[in-house]
């Protein structure tokens, strides 16, 4: 006869575990989510890693390309975002200044006289 001996009793350290092992399949659902995002998260940096910051400057300011033909400066923008020098980025900064404060005096000298035109409207009715 062989004699069997009761097994010693669970500590609590692997009563927790053994809870906690149990409870995984009932939380994998929950942590979906999170495991994807974090996912994304590790490719987004891996992007940043790899990416060039200044090409990528370079690239969007290329893209305003035709604002800068349609008011006047286009030339100095193309040399700029071809070139990349500081001297042409500083042309072009002035070009696009300098055209901006002229657009910005057109607007308020339209804007004065739709003003103007409002009033003498509002006067003829009275």
């Amino acid at each position: 006869m062989s004699e069997t001996t009761e097994p010693a009793p669970l500590t609590q350290f692997q009563m927790n575990q053994f809870v906690m092992l149990s409870a995984l399949p009932m939380l994998a659902p929950a942590l979906a989510p999170v495991e994807s995002r974090l996912r994304w998260l590790e490719a987004e940096l891996a992007a940043l890693k790899k990416a060039d910051p200044l090409a990528e400057m370079w690239r969007e300011l290329s893209e305003y390309q035709p604002m800068a033909d349609a008011y006047g400066y286009g030339e100095a923008w193309r040399r700029m975002c071809e070139e990349r020098t500081p001297g042409l980025a500083m042309h072009a900064s002035l070009a696009a200044t300098q055209d901006a404060a002229k657009a910005g005096a057109w607007a308020a000298a339209h804007a004065q006289e739709s003003i103007n035109a409002i009033r003498r409207a509002k006067e003829a009715k009275s």
